[in-house]
């Protein structure tokens, strides 16, 4: 090819880039809005060392820079938090200031949030609009979902470097060291999330109301078909009627709760609950079931989270009864998948 060629062939190229860019500056100057758009989605690409467009977040979110802020490596949610990031509506300097500050800074009051009994998220959550943005984004983005890990859990790990996602062992996360295990509700009818406290398997005796009735009155027919005729379904309000209705002894209240609440470290507990007879309470069977529970797992410091409300609430296995605390509990009935599982939540007032 010829010299002249070339250079023809080079004038038509830079004639059609030319084109190309008064299009696009006509474009930008009918519609400025767009110019905002556009500079958003270019301030955050990268190119990496094979010359493709990455999100430059990701080399951001690199834990050698963020240190000691690391969750950002558990599982594969590295690349999902600098999506997520990208997001939040937002401007481009908040986005980078708060990757800049990771590892440096926490938008959690550690305090504030373990704090017993109900807070608003307000109370600990730092003053910070785009923290607050990136926390209810992440709260209930599904990409941040693992097999044992919630967003709840995702979303509070990045926001402090205080607070680490638990790699195994007891907990979910751990906050300045302590296994905390978290039951977020992401749910938009306000009182009702919380979650089903399922304990160690081989712990908890699941029984229907033949097998209590069995288990108590082998021989009498009579009494089997009154307590399944009138308890298909006790519940622990009704339990303490349950127990004066059929005159149960106290060995006879003990056999029966060692049977359903079965993990070895709290039978000191629940002979101390059987010798209250009829006197028994709603909150001692729920007691059992939350010991029941926590010590089996390992699980002794709770969090719960309701994005409904914006409320949260903690409390330790020792120290449950917490105002603003709501619990529902079958102790035998027909549901195996519920019996002796107390269900808990955040109440909406209280």
């Amino acid at each position: 090819m010829r010299y002249s060629q070339i250079k023809l062939i080079e004038k038509e190229v830079d004639r059609e880039r030319l084109k190309k860019i008064d299009r696009i500056n006509r474009k930008l100057q009918d519609d400025p809005s767009l110019v905002d758009e556009i500079f958003k989605r270019i301030s955050v690409q990268s190119k990496d060392i094979e010359g493709n467009f990455i999100n430059r977040f990701v080399s951001m979110l690199d834990p050698q820079k963020t240190a000691p802020e690391s969750d950002q490596t558990f599982a594969d949610f590295l690349k999902k938090y600098a999506e997520i990031i990208s997001e939040v509506e937002s401007t481009t300097e908040e986005k980078f200031a708060f990757i800049g500050n990771l590892g440096k800074k926490s938008y959690v009051d550690i305090k504030k949030i373990m704090k017993p009994g109900k807070s608003s998220w307000d109370d600990w959550l730092s003053n910070d609009d785009f923290a607050r943005k990136l926390f209810d984004r992440a709260f209930v983005d599904p990409r941040l979902i693992t097999d044992n890990k919630g967003p709840g859990e995702a979303a509070l790990a990045i926001l402090s470097p205080d607070i680490k996602l638990a790699l195994g062992g007891s907990g979910d996360i751990e906050i300045s060291g302590k296994p905390i295990e978290v039951k977020a509700s992401a749910s938009i009818k306000k009182g009702s999330g919380g979650g089903r406290l399922t304990p160690t398997k081989g712990t908890l005796g699941s029984l229907q109301a033949i097998d209590v009735a069995k288990l108590l009155f082998p021989e009498d027919e009579v009494k089997h078909k009154a307590i399944t005729d009138s308890y298909r379904n006790c519940s622990s309000r009704m339990f303490p009627q349950f127990v004066a209705d059929f005159q149960l002894t106290t060995e006879q209240l003990k056999v029966l709760l060692q049977q359903i609440f079965k993990e070895p470290t709290i039978q000191d507990m629940v002979v101390k609950a059987a010798e209250k007879g009829a006197k028994i309470t709603s909150k001692d069977l729920v007691g059992l079931s939350i010991h029941n529970y926590g010590r089996s797992q390992g699980d002794e410091h709770f969090l719960l989270l309701d994005k409904a409300s914006r409320t949260s609430l903690y409390f330790d296995i020792d120290n449950w009864d917490q105002p603003g605390f709501g619990y529902g509990l079958t102790v035998f009935g027909s549901d195996s998948r519920s019996v002796a599982q107390t269900q808990i939540r955040i109440l909406a007032s209280g």
